[in-house]
């Protein structure tokens, strides 16, 4: 009866509960140190086709699926949807971003402060921010782009993974 108890409380204790979702994985890459490692795969990515929708690498991914795929490859669980991220992690100043810190950007509407792509944070060079997405603008795929312009605008937060 007992382990019958732990069973259930392990499988119900990740349900979402008003409206939040629970995300958690043993370690943090700041944890496990291997923020660099985390960079390096995901730049082998770069050039990967935009897919709407996807996970993929063989067909391509949507921002969120270019996410998640990243992080899963090192066993840390990020959501799969873009809106998601925005429950997650504790918030840090542009100034305190670090590389494998995730960068959340509204959608194409500026007005409306939905989460609606993000991406991977691969440089800060005194605010000088780089990031890997996958774009599906002009540059369609995985790219590498600096925070400016357009992206500017549309910068919601960024936010370090926290247990």
């Amino acid at each position: 009866m007992k382990s019958y108890l732990i069973f259930i409380f392990i499988c119900f204790s990740c349900l979402p509960i008003f409206g939040n979702n629970c995300y958690f994985s043993t370690d943090t890459i700041k944890e496990k140190n291997i923020s660099n490692e985390v960079i390096d795969f995901a730049k082998t990515l770069i050039g990967t086709p935009y897919k709407y929708a996807s996970q993929e690498p063989q067909i391509g991914f949507d921002c969120s699926g270019f996410v998640n795929y990243v992080f899963a490859h090192f066993n840390i669980k990020v959501p799969r949807i873009s809106r998601e991220f925005a429950s997650i992690g504790k918030e840090i100043m542009v100034e305190d971003a670090n590389i494998g810190d995730i960068i959340l950007f509204t959608g194409t509407n500026t007005n409306d402060p939905t989460i609606g792509h993000v991406g991977i944070i691969t440089s800060n060079d005194n605010g000088n921010i780089q990031f890997i997405h996958s774009s599906s603008g002009k540059n369609i795929g995985v790219i590498i782009s600096n925070l400016e312009g357009y992206y500017q605008t549309r910068l919601v937060k960024i936010i370090q993974l926290t247990n």
